[in-house]
């Protein structure tokens, strides 16, 4: 950078003559754009470039089955102020697109972009509970704990009712 500014301080110090003034205008150009797309090609990931995925953390997403094992959706899990949420963000195989089950404000909401796991809490490295999970389909929510799995490539997902409680096994989804 040091050797440009020199070069065009020199070249700028010539005397200017009718044919040395277009080439110079070429060169600065030149030197402008070969700048700039040295700083854009630096600063910003190429398109092909995959995000990282922490395989110790259930952030990302994670597709959901149904109880015969057909795809359902895909929840995004994001971290939000040290806990954990869940949005549904494909919705796959469903007859419905709203929640015609759900209780309150979310009755009648749709699917797509609704959250259904919230407030999670990390217990340990692999645990996360003391949150809520919202069944969709019914409209009930419950006390919720997940689990990470196969280092990192699944998440169980339990949802407990009093002493009762039913586990699902989503995959990350890559």
């Amino acid at each position: 950078m040091t050797l440009l500014l020199f070069f065009s301080m020199q070249v700028s110090l010539q005397p200017i003559n009718n044919s040395a003034l277009p080439m110079w205008r070429q060169f600065s150009v030149f030197c402008a754009l070969l700048i700039v797309s040295a700083c854009t090609a630096w600063a910003s990931p190429t398109a092909s470039a995959k995000p990282v995925v922490d395989l110790t953390s259930p952030v990302g997403e994670w597709q959901v089955y149904s109880k015969k094992g057909k795809p359902k959706a895909i929840v995004r899990i994001v971290e939000q102020s040290g806990r954990l949420n869940g949005y549904i963000v494909k919705l796959q195989n469903l007859k419905t697109t709203v929640c015609s089950h759900c209780k309150g404000d979310s009755k009648g909401a749709p699917l797509l972009g609704m959250k259904v796991i919230w407030n999670l809490r990390q217990d340990d490295n692999r645990t996360w509970d003391k949150g809520y999970i919202m069944d969709p389909t019914s409209g009930d929510v419950y006390r919720s704990q997940v689990k990470l799995l196969d280092n990192g490539q699944k998440l169980q997902v339990s949802g407990y009712y009093l002493i009762f409680s039913k586990s699902r096994v989503w995959t990350r989804v890559q």
